[in-house]
């Protein structure tokens, strides 16, 4: 539910106050039966600490803080409700780009999923570079290049050496630079802060 509110949001105008009774709204305007379990497992995420009931706010939020596989399900969730193009545009410049940018390790579950959910694919080909590491990048131009729109037409796909000439040498060759990292067993844990910084 909270994927489909926050692809729905800008498009969902009212005079509401309090978001709890303008997501109320929108689940009644979609003619949607929420449980009230769901409903407050979606609002109390809402309404956590710099989120004030903005589900733009929760997404942004998760992508710079929340661990990777958080990220990761709210991706696959987004995707399966996503309408149209706009919409799979929007999860592909959101938290597809940021993931992909800073957790690179998780590019085979990009490709996985690819093969297996055409929709899914499609969503990669808007996905840019930003600090994307050059094996991650090159996995990712595999994933879209012959991708079609839902008009059966091709993407317009980027060029291949899009924005690497703004990338640092340490953002061309790290693959994991979020705030987690991996442990040796392959498990993710708070990245350690550098020496000299808090």
């Amino acid at each position: 539910m909270l994927a489909i509110y926050w692809l729905n949001n800008d498009t969902f105008h009212g005079a509401f106050s309090g978001f709890r009774n303008r997501l109320r709204a929108f689940i009644a305007s979609l003619g949607l039966d929420v449980p009230e379990s769901d409903f407050e497992e979606v609002a109390t995420k809402l309404e956590g600490r710099f989120v004030n009931g903005d589900p733009d706010g929760w997404v942004t939020l998760q992508c710079f803080y929340g661990h990777p596989h958080t990220v990761w399900n709210f991706i696959i969730d987004a995707v399966a409700v996503a309408e149209n193009e706009d919409q799979l545009a929007r999860i592909a410049a959101g938290p597809a780009e940021h993931l992909l940018a800073y957790y690179g390790s998780l590019i085979p579950l990009f490709e996985k999923q690819a093969k297996q959910d055409q929709k899914f694919a499609r969503m990669l080909t808007g996905v840019w570079r930003h600090k994307m590491c050059d094996e991650v990048w090159n996995r990712l131009r595999k994933i879209q290049t012959g991708q079609q729109g839902l008009d059966g037409k091709p993407f317009r796909v980027l060029p291949e050496d899009w924005m690497s000439d703004t990338l640092s040498e340490e953002d061309r060759t790290t693959r994991d630079k979020g705030g987690f990292q991996r442990t040796a067993e392959g498990q993710w844990e708070v990245r350690k802060a550098k020496p000299g910084f808090s």
